[in-house]
């Protein structure tokens, strides 16, 4: 081995630990950050989120909470995405203790709404960030949260094709994935209207209330006898 070889290995795994310390240190910040913004916004209101109000609670500089989040909508999206990731899990574990797949549709729409309900800043987070989306021209309306909805659409689709192919779901010819979409944008039209989002986007959501067991009776039941909903997502 040659002195150049002798300095080029630690060297680089010095670097590459370099590297990984400042990645965790911004993940560190990032998440210090959005702890402060969420703390914010459910004791304060989002009126009282703000980029210097952040900065304050988190006792950070306001240049170094400008190189994470530049603006209070981007804070917005921060949180709606962390709201995202918990929906998901919280779907995810509502449906593997369910013995067939037409069960874990019942409990993954089921959790949809207890989320709606008792996650009150998280589930905001996700109707205003669609707002915000809409309103910077990422994409068109009728596809709630788009792509940032995967993990949750996933986890519906994966409920209809497990009652597939066990029996549950009887008469189900769509592609599971296409009807997940489907049931996706149904249930939570269904919560935004039930939080007072239907005739007044910009007002303060509400607990979405009575609207809820119905619509989670009538997604169930549609899917279940291989009705609109398969018919609708084919078309």
């Amino acid at each position: 081995m040659t002195p150049d070889e002798n300095l080029i290995g630690p060297v680089s795994l010095r670097e590459r630990d370099l590297i990984e310390r400042r990645a965790e240190e911004r993940m560190r910040r990032r998440t210090e950050i959005l702890n402060a913004a969420e703390h914010i916004a459910t004791a304060r209101g989002w009126d009282a989120l703000t980029v210097v109000s952040v900065a304050r609670h988190a006792r950070l500089s306001r240049a170094l909470v400008y190189l994470y989040f530049r603006t209070k909508g981007d804070l917005l999206l921060g949180i709606r995405d962390r709201a995202v990731e918990l929906l998901a899990r919280q779907m995810s574990a509502a449906a593997a203790g369910e013995p067939n797949g037409c069960a874990q549709l019942r409990a993954v729409i089921g959790a949809s709404a207890r989320f709606a309900e008792a996650q009150g800043v998280h589930f905001e987070s996700l109707v205003r960030g669609e707002i915000l989306s809409l309103e910077r021209g990422g994409r068109s309306g009728g596809d709630f949260l788009g792509s940032k909805s995967e993990p949750c659409r996933r986890v519906i689709a994966r409920a209809i094709a497990n009652g597939v192919v066990d029996g549950s779901l009887q008469g189900v010819t769509g592609d599971p994935k296409m009807i997940a979409a489907v049931l996706w944008r149904f249930t939570y039209g269904v919560l935004q209207l039930g939080a007072g989002r239907g005739s007044s986007p910009r007002r303060a959501a509400t607990s979405p209330g009575p609207l809820l067991e119905p619509a989670i009776e009538l997604i169930v039941n549609a899917v279940a006898c291989g009705r609109a909903v398969a018919s609708t997502a084919a078309g």
